[in-house]
């Protein structure tokens, strides 16, 4: 009898404590502890397989199957190597890959996908908090249902779209377009070419309807090459400017007025002048003819009184 507590007592001891399983009376797979198939892997759990070397996996049906990857939760999946997937229906199917919650999916070397129902698909892609998707190389996705569909794009914000290659959405709701080349402008007859006339992708702050004012942005630098943001204040100098010069413009029409003014007031003066002096020069005109008239009366009438003709400077002949 004291043997046989003294067995029991050590048996007792020698079971491993602090650990359990319950499969609720049902036997699956890894009862008999064969779900660790990989070089030194780690199964813990019903259904759990560690396929990969050194892989580990824990939980209801946690699967492990690339060389160190670790799949911890119910059906958690991690098929890429060193791909880590923890929570419920994870999937991290790249290299490097990373899915933590409920449920996500980063498929692609090195993608994350962190919170619930995000997917993050293409090498370096991220999607972060609650259904977002991260679609392309190096794609940011991060709010609640955003979307990065191409390479380089980001989006923060709930609701937010970055459509094109690299292009960024900010806030809520804010969604990005085609990028518009735009070379040169006429203003007045005169054509100005811009710098910047090809752009390769868009940010946008907003969406049609529901646009955002950009505020506290520093003054950019004024020349022919600039690309950067204007503020309100280099375009207040830019009116101040243009009103200075519209006061004198005014300033200098209205002093032409006056000399033309001026001028013609002269010219009225001399066409008075003139036609004085025409009025002068007709009168003696007149003149001269009422003289001439009557110096030829006067010798008419020397010559029929005498019978002689008669010169009237004098001279005659009979």
């Amino acid at each position: 009898t004291s043997l046989s507590t003294s067995t029991s007592t050590a048996i007792q001891a020698a079971k491993t404590h602090y650990y359990s399983v319950n499969d609720n009376g049902t036997q699956q797979g890894n009862y008999d502890n064969n779900g660790a198939t990989g070089v030194n892997a780690i199964a813990a759990g019903t259904n759990a397989s560690a396929s990969g070397a050194s892989s580990v996996a824990v939980g209801d049906g946690a699967s492990a199957s690339s060389n160190g990857a670790v799949a911890i939760g119910q059906n958690a999946s991690a098929t890429g190597g060193k791909a880590v997937s923890i929570g419920s229906a994870n999937t991290a199917s790249g290299d490097g890959a990373v899915a933590i919650g409920d449920p996500n999916v980063a498929t692609g070397t090195g993608a994350v996908a962190l919170g619930a129902n995000n997917t993050a698909t293409g090498t370096g892609a991220i999607a972060i908090g609650n259904a977002n998707t991260a679609t392309g190389d190096g794609s940011l996705a991060l709010g609640n249902t955003s979307t990065a569909a191409a390479a380089g794009s980001l989006a923060f914000g709930a609701n937010a779209v970055a459509k094109n290659v690299n292009d960024v959405a900010l806030g809520t709701n804010s969604v990005t377009g085609n990028a518009n080349p735009t070379s040169s402008a006429t203003i007045g007859g005169v054509t100005y070419f811009f710098a910047g006339s090809t752009p390769t992708s868009v940010v946008s702050v907003g969406a049609p309807g529901a646009e955002r004012q950009i505020t506290n942005v520093a003054a950019g630098q004024i020349s022919a090459t600039s690309t950067d943001a204007i503020n309100g204040s280099q375009l207040n100098a830019t009116n101040q400017a243009l009103n200075s010069l519209s006061t004198s413009t005014a300033s200098n029409i209205s002093s032409l007025s006056t000399g033309i003014g001026s001028l013609s007031t002269g010219l009225s003066t001399t066409n008075s002048n003139v036609a004085s002096l025409s009025t002068g020069v007709t009168n003696i005109t007149n003149t001269l003819t009422q003289l001439s008239t009557t110096i030829n009366n006067n010798t008419t009438r020397a010559a029929n009184s005498s019978g002689i003709a008669a010169d009237m400077n004098g001279t005659g002949s009979d």
